[in-house]
């Protein structure tokens, strides 16, 4: 059997479960790939905004794959460091919605890996199953994999995160009640979206482009009919200009009900333009980005290779050809 490495890159403090819980996940994680035959390398940062790097640099190491252990924070980092290499991303999720590995289908929502029996389930379902080619979204020098936002987004992460440790503890409430506060000061504004040929325009308070279904918590879907592996990206807008309104929205949002509503738009294309009257913050992958009066997003297709379990995902196309058979050598 050919030697596998594999490099688990974490954020020890990451998510709901709060210090310690990432750092006992990669522990369970490294004993259980040692008893596979793999040679494992770890690499650990505390800094919020390092994690790219971190994750970078192991791709001077001769890794085969590389999990991201941490929230969709730590995912969105890893994937676009790894992103047009061959290494493969695993997940072993340890934050507080962990949007990823529920689209993927390893845990359910809510849930988490609580003991090492549930970390070896995980890294099981994943050495056990497929290598798909997924995606990803680029703006200029930055990648993601699960979302970027303009506009109200963008605005209510730039106020809360990094978040106090002792929020983590109180999981998505945190985010629901802090956004709360944090988006009472925003107003949208006068833009303009195009996607390929198609434009729309109005006074709105976000447009969110996204590459997976879920967003903005695990349990809300904002696309049942997005892809990560179909060659383009789908982006959304929400009429609006004040505090209300975005009330009005969020809730219209969490009960389903912005599916074809008049004040909710949706575009697809390779290339999506964004143009703001006022300078709107972006966000990657819930990383918050700099105010900007114009941003242009294109989609890399089949840009990242993951690790996904035998049971196809609603977010994978599907189509005949698409799953690579995991070599012998991934499953020890």
């Amino acid at each position: 059997m050919t030697h596998m490495r594999a490099a688990l890159v974490f954020n020890p403090i990451a998510g709901i479960a709060g210090r310690g819980r990432a750092a006992q996940v990669v522990q369970w994680a490294q004993k259980a790939l040692q008893a596979l035959g793999w040679s494992v390398v770890l690499k650990e940062t505390r800094r919020h905004g390092e994690m790219h790097g971190v994750a970078a640099s192991v791709l001077s190491e001769d890794v085969d794959a590389v999990f991201a252990a941490g929230g969709d924070g730590t995912v969105g980092a890893v994937s676009a460091a790894l992103a047009g290499s061959d290494v493969v991303m695993g997940v072993l999720p340890t934050g507080t919605a962990n949007i990823w590995a529920v689209e993927l289908g390893l845990i359910e929502p809510g849930a988490g890996l609580k003991s090492a029996a549930d970390v070896q389930n995980c890294l099981e379902a994943q050495l056990n199953g497929v290598v798909r080619s997924v995606d990803i979204g680029r703006c200029g020098d930055r990648s993601f994999l699960l979302w970027a936002g303009v506009g109200l987004d963008g605005h209510v992460i730039s106020k809360i995160e990094p978040r106090p440790e002792l929020s983590k503890r109180l999981g998505e409430a945190y985010f629901y009640l802090a956004g709360l506060l944090a988006a009472a000061d925003f107003r949208g504004g006068p833009m303009t979206v195009r996607a390929d040929d198609r434009t729309i325009s109005g006074t709105k308070l976000l447009a969110v482009i996204t590459n997976i279904r879920r967003y903005a918590g695990v349990q809300s879907i904002l696309d049942p009919d997005t892809r990560v592996d179909d060659g383009q990206l789908d982006v959304w807008t929400m009429d609006g200009e004040s505090y209300f309104e975005a009330l009005g929205q969020l809730v219209r949002y969490k009960r389903g009900q912005h599916l074809g509503h008049p004040t909710v738009q949706k575009l697809s294309g390779r290339r999506i333009e964004v143009e703001t009257e006022l300078p709107m913050r972006l966000q990657f992958d819930g990383e918050a980005a700099e105010a900007v009066k114009r941003a242009e997003f294109n989609v890399w297709p089949a840009a990242l290779r993951v690790f996904a379990p035998q049971k196809p995902s609603p977010i994978f196309s599907n189509r005949p050809g698409d799953a690579d058979a995991l070599r012998a050598d991934f499953r020890g």
